[in-house]
Order: structure tokens, then C-alpha cells, then sequence
């Protein structure tokens, strides 16, 4: 991979943090044409070839217009939904083309075949991980009175901490586990500003985490997993591999270690609080990933389909919300790989308990997951 398109690289990772993080009113497009010409003169790799379609200006356009619905005032999630729905199509059809100009049959393949995965391994997995944790989520759902409205802040509620952890703390309990230096590569941002996590590299020797205050275990569970993708960043960095994961992978990966992390550095009473947590998001990633794969098969009915998955987990109220579930700026056919990783993490996690040198395990995962993780998918 060239420094040029490394470089292209990092200025759209300080572009999205500007955007998602600071809330600046800053536009993706120059950078993602950049990384889109530059892309063309770079040998093929999984990463160039996203590339080539996630940065093409016609999909650029297309998702700064939902960002740009997202940040209007709106009367309702289902005037946002509505207002959504043409430009969802639209990018629907769009990666289709030019997945096909890839030579893929059309998205959904062209991600599965990035990762070396087909649709009926994922399926197996996706459904794997949905029947493991549904009835423990229904439970939840229930007991917590969850609705799919108000779902990301009905998870910050599940079993709230008396007060809230200290970041660096956890950092520090990181480094001591792991034996490693990372505080003097990382710069962390604590804030209630900005998307739940975020994770990028500013260049080879600069990684910014961002998370909102720890004060209950979803807040904490997507602090490890921030971490963790700045543990795959650094590793790979001194291991002088110098391209880029594409962010499935990328996601998938960061899954299963910050499933190491909590195993290693959680106290007692933290890991049983986050499993709660992780036994519902997991159900609706699940659902949301199958869900995903449907519409692609169902173009013609995505409402039906929408309501008949998520219908398993909780009362969907407007099946036009299908619109908000997916194809969002930040993470199109991502869901699938979270859920996914869950899956790989209990095999991983089998075998952490075995290692004697536990550090050095999750470090070789951070350098080389599409050695150590990405081939137990397909096993």
C-alpha cells in the first residue's frame, strides 16, 4: 500500500472524527474522492476494492444525504424513516451496480467474498448466535421494558453502576494484562458529545479512542471495544503491516478481543452485568444481520421482512423503520460481523482459558486476525 493512499487514509479518519465526534458541520466528500481516485492506482487488495465502492462519489453522495436527513429536525423517527427511504434504494442500487462491476453477484457477496465467507456459513452463524441468546433477551426486554424506539437508551439503562469507572483505570488494568505500552500511542476521549465509540488512526503512530463516560456496562463494553480496534491498529503497525483491514474484519476482530479483555481484566460482578447486555444486543445484531441478508432477497418487501425478524425480539410499532436498521453511512452490511465475532469469541475465549502466556495470545490475534480468527469462520 503506498504512503499517498495512506495518507489519503488518515486525513478521512480526521475528516469522520471532526464529523462524528466533534459535530462539526464538515463534509466527507473530498476526502472519499481522494481515497476513490487513489484507490484506482493501487494493487488489488480486500481493502483497496472496498475501497473502490464505499468512496465511489456517487455512494459518497448518498450517505452524507442520509447524514444530512439524520441532522434535520424531524417530528418523528417515522418522518425520518420515510424521508430516508428513496436515498436507501437508491445506494441499494447503487452498491448493487457496482458490486457487479467487481464481479459480484451484488453486495451482500461482494462484502462475504472480501472475508473469504459465503451466505450460507454466515446464516449458520447469525442463526447460531440469535438462538443462543433470544430467550434471555426476550427476558429483558420484558424485564426492562425495552422498545425499539428508544433502544440504544434502554441499554444504557441495564444495571447502572454506582458510580461511573475511570477510563484511564481501565486502560492501565489494559496494558497490565496485556504487557504492553499503550497509553503513549493512544489519545483517549471520555465525552457525552459525539457517537457511542469510535476508533481511528490519525497516522502510524497516532490512535484516537473516543467513548462516552463509563457508567454502566454498555458504556463499558464499547470502551473495550474501541480499545480493542486501537490494539489491532498499533500491533499491526509494529508488526509493519501496512494495510489496511477492512472495517468487517476490522469489527469482527475488535469483537473477540474485547470478549479477551473482559475475560482478563473485568472484577467479578462486571462480566455477569455485560453478559446481560451482550445477551440482548447480540440477539438484535443477529436479527438485524439476517434481517439485512432478507432484504437483499426480498427487495420488493422490506417492511415484511423487517417486522417478521425483529418481530422475534420486540413489537415493532411501523415496519417503515426498516429504513433507520441499515445501509447507515458509518457501517453498511456491518451488523453481520459483530454477531459473527460474539460466535468466534467462545472458541477464542475456550482456548484463552488453556494459554499460559495470555498476553502474548491476544497480542498474536491484534497482529494477524485474518490468520488467527478469520479461518475458524469457515471451519
Amino acid at each position: 500500500m503506498s504512503a499517498a493512499f495512506k495518507a489519503a487514509q488518515y486525513a478521512h479518519h480526521k475528516q469522520e472524527w471532526a464529523r462524528y465526534i466533534e459535530e462539526r458541520d464538515v463534509s466527507l466528500a473530498e476526502t472519499e474522492r481522494d481515497l476513490y481516485d487513489k484507490a484506482h492506482e493501487e494493487e488489488d487488495s480486500p481493502f483497496v476494492r472496498y475501497t473502490r465502492i464505499e468512496r465511489h462519489p456517487e455512494v459518497s453522495a448518498l450517505k452524507d444525504k442520509l447524514d444530512t436527513l439524520e441532522g434535520l429536525p424531524k417530528d418523528s423517527l417515522l418522518t425520518l424513516a420515510r424521508a430516508m427511504r428513496p436515498v436507501v434504494e437508491k445506494l441499494m442500487q447503487l452498491r448493487t451496480h457496482l458490486s457487479q462491476r467487481e464481479g459480484a453477484d451484488d453486495y451482500p457477496d461482494f462484502i462475504l467474498a472480501l472475508s473469504g465467507i459465503n451466505e450460507g456459513t454466515a446464516r449458520e452463524l447469525l442463526e447460531d448466535v440469535k438462538v443462543t441468546h433470544i430467550d434471555d433477551a426476550l427476558d429483558i426486554v420484558r424485564e426492562e421494558n425495552i422498545a425499539w424506539e428508544s433502544y440504544f437508551d434502554d441499554l444504557r439503562r441495564i444495571e447502572p453502576f454506582d458510580e461511573a469507572l475511570d477510563a484511564e483505570d481501565v486502560l492501565r488494568k489494559v496494558e497490565n494484562a496485556l504487557k504492553t505500552d499503550l497509553a503513549s500511542r493512544l489519545t483517549l476521549h471520555i465525552s457525552s458529545a459525539g457517537i457511542a465509540g469510535f476508533a481511528r488512526t490519525f497516522s502510524d503512530a497516532s490512535v484516537h479512542v473516543h467513548a462516552r463516560p463509563l457508567e454502566n456496562p454498555a458504556a463499558l463494553k464499547t470502551f473495550l471495544h474501541e480499545l480493542s480496534h486501537a490494539l489491532l491498529y498499533i500491533e499491526r503497525a509494529s508488526d509493519s503491516q501496512d494495510d489496511f483491514l477492512i472495517p468487517q474484519i476490522d469489527e469482527m476482530a475488535a469483537t473477540v478481543i474485547e470478549h479477551c479483555l473482559i475475560q482478563i481484566i473485568c472484577t467479578q460482578t462486571e462480566p455477569d452485568a455485560i453478559e446481560k447486555v451482550n445477551a440482548l444486543e447480540y440477539s438484535r445484531l443477529a436479527l438485524s444481520a439476517l434481517f439485512e441478508l432478507d432484504l437483499w432477497d426480498r427487495v420488493s418487501a422490506p417492511e415484511a421482512a423487517f417486522a417478521g425478524r425483529y418481530g422475534e425480539l420486540m413489537p415493532i410499532e411501523h415496519p417503515d423503520y426498516w429504513t433507520l436498521d441499515s445501509f447507515r453511512s458509518l457501517d453498511p452490511f456491518m451488523v453481520q460481523y459483530y454477531a459473527i465475532g460474539r460466535r468466534q469469541a467462545f472458541d477464542v475465549l475456550k482456548t484463552l482459558e488453556d494459554v499460559t502466556d495470555k498476553s502474548a495470545f491476544v497480542l498474536k490475534l491484534a497482529r494477524t486476525p485474518e490468520t488467527t480468527i478469520l479461518p475458524g469462520v469457515n471451519a
